[in-house]
């Protein structure tokens, strides 16, 4: 069975067994039409200001696997002066990189934009322990600003 995880990451790591925005494991369905409610406190922000994300890590532990692939689902907001607002019409790219290394990824997640506008990765991989920056570049209107958070693997 498929343990599930949310990993929502603001300026603190949190970590919490996730299963949906109820609390429930989930180990079938689509999260992804479980839209969370937007947290400031658990939001990527972009560089500037206008976006944010919330993501959840699917994997077979209950932390990030090192060399090990792992899922995530995206949920994109936009930050409206009636506080953050799901997006629907936005592309999201997700990668991630060890910048003290000088390399990211060794394989190219496959994203897939879903139907509600939340996105699937598939196939993320952090190959070593050590510090990992995630990226996430949310494009709309012609317009691209990138939201980044730190990963540490043990």
């Amino acid at each position: 069975m498929r343990k599930s995880l949310v990993l929502m990451l603001g300026s603190m790591l949190s970590v919490v067994l996730f299963a949906g925005c109820t609390g429930q494991i989930v180990s079938s369905g689509n999260p992804a039409s479980l839209w969370p409610k937007p947290d400031p406190t658990k939001m990527v922000v972009s560089n500037n200001g206008t976006y944010g994300v919330q993501y959840w890590i699917f994997a077979d532990t209950d932390e990030i696997p090192t060399n090990e692939q792992f899922w995530l689902y995206v949920f994109p907001f936009e930050k409206t002066s009636d506080g953050w607002q799901r997006v629907t019409d936005a592309q999201v790219k997700v990668d991630a990189a060890m910048p003290h290394h000088g390399h990211g990824m060794n394989i190219v997640p496959k994203i897939t934009q879903l139907d509600d506008g939340s996105i699937g990765v598939e196939g993320m991989l952090f190959h070593m322990p050590g510090r990992w920056e995630l990226y996430f570049d949310i494009t709309r209107n012609g317009v691209t600003e990138r939201a980044q958070t730190e990963v540490f693997l043990e």
